[in-house]
């Protein structure tokens, strides 16, 4: 073979060469992204997203829980027992035991009662308002064994409070006038609005219902507001609470004129809830039937026609807790006035300061002692219905207005069975809880 044969036989080898180079350049970034991938699909495979069920309810990104439950640890409760026995040499004696758990637990104190005072404007003996924040702010530090450790589930389940705990409806008896009558209502500027009669009967007295509380018995209003926007709870109320507790409607309630009926055939005064500028406004929206700060008198005066304008036998209105608009004085006023010239009932729920309503405006009115719709643990609606207990004692009747919620209509019908019953001939008798449940017609002042 020449030179020549052999230089070319060469050059062709290093072109073979650097062709093969060249294809293994281009196959390596491929290879290099496959085997990431398989590797990034291995480690994921491998190690699952979430350790278990509990994980994945809680802080999966597309699966949000509506609740989470905490059961007490009393592994942890046992372990502090222990060290406080051996930090004070104690073997086994369970009376000390009892009394490391009450360190441990802390007694809950309850409030005190306010000092009286009277207020010559409403002719009624009344308390610093600032022991409504006090109630609302209060909240047990502990779990305090009112209810049992639940084990599992079930138990969590059958200690959950629900609707259908409420059990049947104790014996009742149908108000009068389930239905408007003509003599109390008018036409005006397109509404149908509640009047005083010509005979001056006003709707407030017509639609009320009278009952007699023995001397030695103190009154208890139980007013539950913005009934009728939960259908289930609104039906578990009527179908279930006593006779003579009272029922305020949300004014966007469905069906309202139908449901009003229905709670007067099951014995229940009704009201209508007017919603006031609260402190938290625009926030907390009150929609269009609400009555704001913002507008002006005449417009305020035309959206509570609006309310009123309900084919229904309500004797007056329940309000909210309307921060805003009660501290407007001047509107207020109004509001009062044109209330009055209706003959409608008013109950200020708004849980703080309120304004006085002048005697010479004949508006029977009250303002609630305890309005019980947040802070809903169980221990502390206990310890707000033991505070009314003392109020009632002390005043002689208390006023609540509470939510259609599970758990405070559950304890609150307990608390209610739990009122002792008159009996004929009392002269001698002690009463345990001499308390009786009264409709709120019968501790309105005007």
């Amino acid at each position: 073979m020449s030179e020549q044969q052999k230089n070319k036989n060469n050059l062709d080898g290093n072109l073979d060469n650097r062709k093969y180079f060249s294809v293994l350049l281009k196959l390596l970034p491929i290879v290099l992204i496959v085997v990431l991938i398989g590797f990034y699909f291995a480690l994921h495979t491998s190690e699952p997203e979430f350790k278990n069920k509990t994980e994945e309810l809680l802080y999966s990104k597309t699966n949000h829980p509506k609740y989470v439950i905490v059961i007490k640890d009393n592994f942890q409760r046992q372990k502090k027992i222990e060290k406080f026995n051996q930090d004070n040499n104690i073997v086994d004696e369970p009376s000390v035991v009892k009394e490391a758990v009450k360190i441990e637990e802390e007694i809950i104190q309850k409030p005190e009662v306010p000092e009286v005072r009277f207020d010559d404007n409403s002719g009624r003996y009344s308390y610093p308002r600032k022991f409504q924040k006090d109630i609302d702010d209060y909240k047990p530090s502990v779990n305090n064994n009112l209810l049992p450790v639940p084990k599992n589930i079930d138990e969590i389940i059958a200690l959950t409070p629900s609707v259908d705990n409420l059990g049947p409806k104790p014996s009742y008896s149908v108000l009068r006038n389930t239905d408007p009558l003509e003599t109390m209502q008018e036409n005006s500027k397109g509404y149908l609005l509640p009047k005083i009669s010509d005979k001056g009967h006003k709707p407030w007295m017509i639609y009320s219902k009278e009952i007699d509380v023995p001397k030695k018995f103190h009154k208890v209003v139980v007013i539950i507001k913005n009934m009728g926007v939960n259908k289930k709870y609104t039906e578990a109320a009527i179908n279930s609470m006593p006779e003579n507790t009272t029922f305020s409607f949300n004014p966007y309630a469905i069906d309202l004129v139908n449901t009003i009926s229905e709670a007067r055939n099951n014995g229940h005064e009704t009201y209508l809830d007017l919603l006031l500028e609260p402190k938290d406004y625009p926030i907390n929206d009150i929609g269009d039937l609400g009555i704001t700060t913002l507008d002006n008198l005449s417009r305020n005066l035309e959206i509570l026609d609006k309310n009123m304008n309900v084919n229904a036998a309500y004797g007056g209105f329940i309000s909210n807790r309307g921060g805003n608009f009660v501290d407007d004085e001047k509107k207020m006023m109004a509001l009062y006035q044109a209330l009055a010239d209706r003959g409608l009932l008013f109950v200020d729920g708004s849980g703080g300061k309120a304004v006085v309503v002048p005697q010479k405006l004949k508006l029977a009115h009250r303002v609630a002692d305890l309005v019980i719709d947040n802070n809903l643990y169980r221990e502390a609606i206990i310890e707000k219905l033991r505070y009314a207990e003392e109020l009632a004692t002390h005043y002689g009747d208390v006023l609540i207005i509470i939510e259609p919620k599970p758990v405070t209509m559950v304890l609150i019908k307990e608390w209610i069975a739990s009122f002792s019953t008159p009996v004929e001939d009392d002269k001698d008798v002690t009463y345990e809880k001499p308390f009786m449940l009264v409709p709120v017609s019968s501790v309105v002042n005007e």
